[in-house]
């Protein structure tokens, strides 16, 4: 009976050492302004919140995929000072501004993606305001991929991303004072940086160990009881 138990103690021991192993590298998309130039509206309104309109985004590079690794250009709606049509970043921070949403509509025909959707949609949970100056604006939060992107990268379709390192150099922004509209300006350069979200192997370690022990209490427990 007491080998059976140092047998399962032992099972339990494997799989937290399997669970707790290092944790392959993440897949990274990354849309930024490329050679589109800058364009496009920021909004800044009194309460300190931000909206976006018609950003250019002319690349994405895609780091650690399964596959099709490379930087590629991005084509859609937005008009670059470079001149030709790129893909468009809106978003909004929430408040004055509208709701905390941010999205890039474009194709990327590099990746056989030939028909203008949304390549990316989230929201945003987190930001910092410019507060009167010629911003940099970040903020982060949960995004989701166009099915056929992650498709053409080797990735699941339902994979999630986070931590958009979303970043905006933009000109001169004022903050208006209560009532007063918004100050706006061009956005200069623009990079958002996506990471694949994975489970914390804590958080692995812990569901793990609950039905392994689990098993193995009851399993010990009938074995006593015969």
């Amino acid at each position: 009976m007491r080998l059976r138990l140092i047998s399962l103690l032992g099972i339990v021991g494997l799989a937290l050492g399997l669970l707790v192993a290092p944790v392959g590298a993440t897949t990274v998309i990354d849309f930024s302004t490329g050679n589109a130039g800058y364009g496009g509206i920021v909004s800044l309104f009194s309460d300190g919140n931000l909206s976006g309109a018609g950003i250019p985004v002319g690349t994405v590079t895609i780091v650690g995929a399964p596959q099709n690794n490379s930087t590629y250009g991005v084509s859609g709606p937005a008009n670059g000072s470079y001149g030709g049509f790129v893909g468009s970043l809106n978003f909004s921070t929430g408040g004055l501004a509208g709701t905390n949403v941010i999205g890039i509509v474009g194709s990327i025909e590099g990746l056989g993606l030939t028909t203008t959707e949304f390549l990316l949609t989230g929201t945003i949970s987190s930001y910092s305001s410019p507060n009167a100056s010629y911003g940099l604006v970040a903020a982060v939060g949960l995004d989701s991929k166009a099915a056929d992107l992650l498709n053409a990268i080797g990735l699941d379709p339902a994979t999630q991303f986070e931590y958009f390192a979303f970043s905006i150099s933009t000109g001169f922004l004022n903050l208006p004072t209560a009532g007063q509209g918004p100050s706006t300006s061009s956005a200069i350069s623009t990079d958002i940086r996506n990471t694949e979200r994975v489970p914390e192997p804590s958080s692995l370690v812990l569901v793990a160990t609950g039905i392994v022990a689990l098993g193995a209490l009851r399993r010990y427990r009938r074995v006593a009881s015969a």
